[in-house]
């Protein structure tokens, strides 16, 4: 069985059709942009699932039907200058993860700056691996070694900055943020963060 999320929105998706709980799934290894191409060749990645213009009608959907069966890890990628998110999640906690950070403005503060900043279309959400679900302590320490593997070979950005943005209950130079902050506040603070880390980043490798 074969389904497409469209021609320019995502890969075309292999299902095994005598399985119910799309226990085999997986995204044929190739990207539609070439800023994509170039990051997935780059850190050889081979990725279970990737998915384009999510800004398309009906794209939040799709993904997140067939996405919440799995526990596995994330990437969310910004194709405007490679600028990377890794998350994990159990298994059905996937699809409200990918909602929170791209559309709900309630996940990583510095992820929904930059959505804001470059547009939901200059995003990629990416699966990097899934796991079979589970309930015990193995299990989820398994999840967060793969989880641990991709932040130490991507070292993306968006996981970086968010050192440098409190999160509610956290203490940091003193200032303690509650979740009473206007989510306008949050996100000016997460936009400057967001744009003191681009140029640095910009900086560190010559970029202007």
């Amino acid at each position: 069985m074969t389904a497409f999320l469209g021609k320019n929105s995502c890969l075309t998706w292999v299902y095994d059709s005598l399985s119910s709980t799309y226990s085999h799934m997986f995204a044929l290894p190739l990207a539609h942009s070439p800023r994509l191409q170039a990051i997935l060749g780059k850190y050889k990645l081979t990725p279970v699932a990737i998915w384009e213009n999510l800004h398309l009608p009906g794209v939040k959907t799709t993904i997140q039907t067939f996405i919440r069966p799995f526990a596995g890890v994330y990437l969310i990628v910004n194709l405007v200058n490679g600028n990377m998110y890794v998350g994990s999640a159990i298994a059905s906690r996937m699809a409200n993860r990918f909602h929170k950070h791209l559309y709900g403005g309630s996940g990583s503060a510095i992820v929904h700056a930059a959505v804001q900043k470059y547009g939901l279309d200059q995003f990629a959400f990416i699966v990097l691996g899934t796991l079979p679900p589970f309930t015990s302590a193995e299990g989820n320490a398994e999840l967060l070694d793969l989880e641990n593997f991709y932040l130490q070979l991507l070292t993306p950005a968006y996981n970086l900055a968010r050192g440098f943005y409190p999160r509610p209950g956290d203490r940091k130079l003193g200032i303690r943020m509650v979740c009473s902050i206007p989510l306008r506040l949050r996100l000016l603070w997460a936009l400057t963060i967001l744009n003191l880390v681009e140029m640095l980043l910009g900086h560190l490798t010559g970029v202007r």
